[in-house]
């Protein structure tokens, strides 16, 4: 299914099951095929829906809105056009950071409940996420030169294949392949620009405000430590968190049969 945004983008997105709604939100460089384990799983008891994100997948490649704030308005969009009113939101990867701007934006009123899967609010500032910034946090060089890693045709697809194989674990070969040709998809604008903005947006301001019911995913081995999660689950009303011991940053592919029963417990429960 697809639909157009305000500033005229095309974005394709996936539909199916009927009951209460669940929409997915796929990471950088993914699209809504990531969540195929958990859209076969769930698509009895729910209506699931989940676009690719624009520049990712098959949805329009272009120059343009390479920002947060405008993926959280191309998701409001969606829920308008599909007249949702009450929603669950699953967020992976930078599909959490989505959400939170979602949040920031246009506050919880449509929300019933939230799944943020592996992912901490200030990705820049891992080594201390709760203090103040520090000189070495405020350093941007190395995420210049990642942006220059991604942006040329020439050296996009490799580059993007290499950082995305570093993050799974005990993918198949297939799986492998197939998350490396997905993320091959992506256009260098939205590599390089999306990465960027993701890494270095602050959102721990945003989490004290969250009232929706809210589960945390983490995996142990992935690269953030287990006490961002624990921060973040002190700073929300009413949070859930569980996490999966070994397991890497690709989780809901790498651990479906894990994390599947826990999403259909908590989403409809």
């Amino acid at each position: 299914m697809q639909y157009m945004t305000n500033d005229g983008v095309t974005i394709d997105y996936d539909r199916l099951g009927e009951g209460e709604p669940v929409l997915f939100v796929h990471g950088w460089a993914s699209s809504a095929s990531t969540f195929n384990k958990q859209l076969s799983y769930l698509c009895d008891d729910f209506l699931l829906i989940a676009p690719d994100l624009r520049g990712h997948g098959r949805s329009a490649k272009v120059s343009r809105g390479g920002r947060i704030s405008r993926l959280a308005m191309d998701l409001h969009e969606l829920l308008e056009h599909e007249g949702l009113e009450r929603v669950s939101l699953v967020g992976w990867s930078m599909g959490c950071s989505i959400i939170w701007s979602y949040i920031d934006l246009f506050g919880e009123g449509r929300i019933n409940k939230l799944v943020f899967i592996d992912e901490i609010p200030f990705v820049l500032g891992t080594s201390a996420m709760m203090t103040d910034w520090s000189d070495a946090e405020l350093d941007v060089r190395p995420l210049t030169n990642l942006y220059k890693r991604f942006i040329p045709e020439s050296t996009r697809e490799a580059e993007t294949a290499r950082f995305i194989s570093g993050m799974l674990k005990t993918a198949s070969p297939v799986e492998r392949e197939e998350v490396i040709a997905v993320a091959k998809l992506a256009s260098s604008f939205s590599a390089a620009n999306m990465i960027i903005n993701n890494n270095v947006t602050d959102w721990r301001d945003l989490f004290k405000h969250i009232k929706s019911p809210t589960l945390l995913v983490s995996g142990s081995a992935s690269f953030f430590r287990s006490e961002f999660y624990e921060w973040m689950g002190q700073q929300m009303a009413d949070c859930r968190i569980v996490t999966k011991e070994g397991a890497g940053h690709f989780l809901h592919l790498e651990e479906a049969q894990w994390l599947n029963p826990i999403l259909l417990d908590f989403l409809g429960g």
